[in-house]
């Protein structure tokens, strides 16, 4: 795997840094006086070569799948609705429920329905009025 860092920057920057007191002072391996190492060292370098060996097989499992997941979200950007189309696609969907909302007030109410069926019995009943109304003159004249 090709490495597109510039290691010498990033000594620049991270002596710069230890020089504000942003990072703290990390003695070298090689304690000095010529005394042996730290008898830990090579159990400690050895752990540390074997994770970043388990560090490589992960990103080199990851690295397909991520220009796949790339691959894909490039071949569907085209598809996806812009702010634009979303905006359109609101003003539409409001002018349609405000179409629809129209049409329902313009639709008979409850009562306009009884009122109806008020005027249509009364005027089915017509032809029975006579004999009501001398039912009803009856029942007062008594």
């Amino acid at each position: 795997m090709a490495s597109n860092v510039d290691w010498r920057h990033v000594a620049t920057m991270t002596e710069s840094a230890r020089a504000r007191g942003r990072l703290p002072t990390v003695p070298p391996i090689d304690g000095g006086g010529g005394g042996p190492h730290d008898p830990g060292m090579e159990q400690r370098v050895a752990k540390l070569e074997t994770d970043v060996g388990e560090i490589k097989a992960t990103l080199g499992a990851l690295a397909p799948k991520i220009h796949e997941m790339h691959a894909f979200i490039q071949a569907k950007l085209p598809d996806l609705a812009t702010k634009g189309d979303l905006s359109a696609g609101e003003v539409r969907l409001s002018d349609k429920v405000s179409a629809v909302a129209v049409e329902i007030a313009k639709r008979p109410t409850r009562a306009d329905t009884w009122a109806a069926i008020g005027v249509i019995a009364a005027i089915a009943s017509l032809p029975y009025w006579p004999t009501w109304l001398e039912g009803v003159k009856a029942i007062f004249s008594r």
